[in-house]
């Protein structure tokens, strides 16, 4: 039985404009009947079967396209993202790497502190015996006795105040 174009376009999800221009590759015509003063543009069940063919054809067609541009498409977002995945495995560890490093420069910072700390200590140290030799003592025993007590911590007083100014 004979189809208008409109019947066939809907039977198929397709528009008018896709069923005549398959018309017009195929250079088929179709039947015109009048019916209660409209003409209808009839096609042929041969013919229809061509177009059903033809588009089916076309739409498996499109869809493989399709489906080969969307795995194309995955595969290189997977490959995009395994490299971005590398790089920030990379760059993690360039990362941890550097931390360790400037941990162990800071441990080395740290040694060199306290031994110059260390050092100094002992410079001052050394100082105040040195000072302490230098200057005339009377008898010790005299000197650590309660009453006398407040001299030595005056002298003491003395030596730091001695140690401490810019020598002139």
């Amino acid at each position: 039985m004979s189809k208008t174009v409109s019947e066939l376009a809907k039977e198929l999800g397709v528009s008018k404009t896709t069923i005549y221009n398959c018309l017009k590759k195929f250079q088929a015509e179709f039947q015109v009947e009048s019916k209660d003063g409209s003409k209808l543009k009839l096609i042929e069940t041969d013919l229809e079967s061509r177009i059903v063919e033809y588009l089916s054809g076309s739409e498996k067609i499109n869809h493989d396209k399709n489906v080969s541009s969307l795995n194309q498409v995955e595969t290189n977002f997977k490959a995009e993202q395994f490299k971005v995945e590398t790089e920030k495995e990379e760059i993690i560890s360039e990362l941890k790497a550097q931390i360790e490093d400037l941990r162990a420069d800071r441990d080395a910072w740290k040694n060199q502190a306290e031994t110059i700390s260390r050092l100094l200590d002992q410079q001052q140290q050394l100082s105040l015996v040195s000072m302490g030799k230098s200057l005339p003592l009377k008898d010790p025993e005299e000197e650590l006795k309660p009453e006398n007590s407040m001299g030595l911590i005056n002298r003491i007083k003395q030596s730091f105040k001695r140690f401490w100014q810019d020598p002139e």
